[in-house]
């Protein structure tokens, strides 16, 4: 049978769930440290968790044996250690960048221009990637909601001005 350590649960829709957490590595209780810092903090972090669907591998560089795949489900997020090759979607850096990273110390963007993290995924799966190392980042939980916001009303703003313009096309005769 395997373990699970269900605790903590971030809000009734999502847990953070480290599986075998007595066998697991430091990388694991690291991520897993921090997804539930994140997360808890950040109920719009939660609702984009909550609709990713999908699994990353996290491995150390140091050792080649140290990965962690972690998979968003929906309803939990699931920590567990095993094989980082077989990992479609991957991210690879000594232990000190993944804690950069996690922390909000250094941005994904920087870390793979000075080659310190490498990232691997097909083209498809590069918005998964970059929500999850959003996850990852502990932020002003304010800042990134207002940042959600503004998209939302630039989104909107789009599609006014887009409406707008086809109406005045039609208005104008272009339909003709």
């Amino acid at each position: 049978m395997v373990e699970t350590d269900l605790t903590p649960a971030v809000t009734d829709e999502l847990a953070i769930v480290l599986v075998e957490p007595d066998r697991a590595s430091g990388l694991a209780e690291l991520l897993q440290q921090y997804l539930t810092q994140s997360l808890a903090a950040t109920p719009c972090k939660v609702e984009v968790a909550t609709r990713l669907r999908g699994e990353v591998v996290f491995q150390a560089r140091e050792i080649d044996d140290v990965s962690v795949r972690i998979a968003f489900t929906g309803r939990a997020v699931e920590l567990r250690d095993g094989d980082g090759a077989a990992g479609e979607v991957r991210v690879r850096a000594d232990f000190l960048s993944l804690a950069h990273l996690a922390t909000g110390q250094a941005s994904p963007l920087w870390l793979t221009a000075t080659r310190r993290i490498e990232l691997a995924c097909p083209a498809g799966r590069l918005p998964f990637l970059l929500r999850v190392l959003g996850l990852l980042r502990l932020e002003d939980p304010a800042a990134i909601c207002r940042r959600r916001r503004r998209r939302g009303i630039a989104v909107v703003v789009v599609v006014v001005a887009a409406v707008a313009a086809v109406a005045a096309w039609l208005f104008c005769g272009g339909g003709r």
